[in-house]
């Protein structure tokens, strides 16, 4: 196979101007060789799923021949093209990344004329799937704002592209991309210093990102035939980015919510608005049955007026009230009922049991004479205490305790 390579001094000359933010993405000054790298960050069927890896030179694939398909090919058989996410808007604080073809075309080289690769870049119509991401301390759209008063929970992780697959038709839109710069090789291959996602974070909350020089690389007979490749290679120290409502965690590996209950507001159970959820009020509560959230009042023995009404209200005046965990709810049983949160059906009342003076002073089938002061109900001053006091027969101050 015959590599034509050798990159001389960066000159920008297409795409859009990102030059001035250099300095704010640690983009080295020049570029004057090409390296032809692995890398595994690609989406949808750019990615050799045997090998995560990208999609490059086929094995065995003999660039002497004539008319061959490459695995990869963009919007022509001989064109190689790959997918990632790169960067269409760029400022100091951070950048809006979208999923993009990136191709590698060539022209074969006529008499007295050399053959000549070039990069180009194509919109694969998955815009909907556009996101910015914020350096630490910066959040919403466009990262222009300090505290984050939104929250994009959106799972960014590489699984949510694997729908994204290469277009063999289209206009390029090279003059859309921002590119730090440009630079053409004496053997007339190109290559771009570009913004692109390296690398993924666990929680799909946020992404490492790269300044990234991407390349064409030829093969073949000059006159003849041509195929090429597109190369990455990501440069400069990587950098940790979230999206809008997070920020690095203490460990800086990672991306984790601002305001968690902000987050969770994506999230709602059917039947549960996020305008109703009030800060100082409620807390949030999920439904791991539905994987979804609802919300609770946040003061203990607080229950919502009813289930059309989730303002708060005090629900503890006696055991004829009581708030089930399940609805969050305020339950006013009817006289001679009491409220019990595991009695069957929905109301969540059950009839009242007469007991007696003896039972409700020492507890049942106890009396003065064979229960130590401490196991008399009549000593407990917790209402929790009295109640499982007075209602269960083996009930042990001591052994109460120690399970606490």
């Amino acid at each position: 196979m015959t590599l034509l390579s050798g990159i001389s001094l960066p000159v920008y000359a297409a795409g859009a101007d990102a030059s001035d933010y250099k300095d704010s993405w640690g983009v080295p000054e020049k570029r004057t060789d090409q390296k032809h790298s692995s890398f595994s960050t690609c989406i949808g069927n750019s990615l050799r799923d045997s090998e995560s890896k990208c999609l490059s030179w086929p094995a065995g694939f003999d660039t002497g021949k004539k008319g061959q398909t490459l695995e990869n090919y963009g919007t022509d058989t001989t064109h190689g093209a790959t997918l990632m996410l790169v960067a269409r808007d760029i400022n100091a604080n951070g950048a809006r990344f979208c999923p993009l073809q990136l191709q590698a075309n060539n022209k074969k080289g006529s008499r007295g004329n050399h053959s000549k690769s070039w990069t180009e870049y194509y919109d694969i119509g998955q815009l909907h799937k556009c996101f910015w991401l914020c350096k630490d301390g910066y959040s919403g759209e466009k990262c222009n704002a300090g505290n984050a008063t939104t929250c994009n929970s959106t799972d960014i992780s590489i699984g949510g592209f694997a729908d994204s697959k290469r277009v063999h038709s289209g206009a390029n839109i090279e003059n859309e991309i921002p590119m730090f710069y440009r630079a053409n090789s004496a053997g007339k291959d190109e290559c771009d210093m570009i913004l692109a996602i390296s690398s993924w974070t666990p929680s799909g909350h946020g992404a490492y990102v790269q300044p990234t020089v991407f390349c064409t690389v030829r093969a073949g007979k000059w006159r003849k035939h041509m195929y090429s490749v597109p190369v990455i290679e990501f440069v400069s120290e990587p950098i940790l980015m979230c999206m809008d409502g997070y920020r690095k965690n203490s460990a800086k590996d990672d991306c984790e919510a601002i305001n968690q209950d902000l987050c969770n507001l994506n999230s709602m159970c059917t039947g549960w608005a996020a305008e109703g959820f009030k800060s100082g009020e409620h807390t949030m509560y999920k439904n791991t049955a539905s994987n979804c959230f609802e919300y609770r009042c946040m003061m203990p023995g607080y229950g919502f007026v009813s289930t059309s009404d989730r303002t708060c209200k005090e629900c503890n005046a006696s055991t004829r009230y009581g708030v089930p965990g399940k609805t969050g709810e305020c339950i006013i049983c009817p006289v001679e009922k009491i409220f019990d949160e595991n009695a069957d059906g929905s109301s969540y009342c059950v009839t009242a049991v007469q007991i007696g003076t003896g039972t409700l002073q020492y507890g049942p089938q106890k009396s003065r004479t064979t229960q130590p002061l401490l196991n008399q109900c009549w000593t407990q001053v917790e209402p929790s205490t009295y109640k499982k006091c007075t209602l269960d027969p083996k009930w042990d101050f001591k052994a109460d305790k120690n399970s606490q």
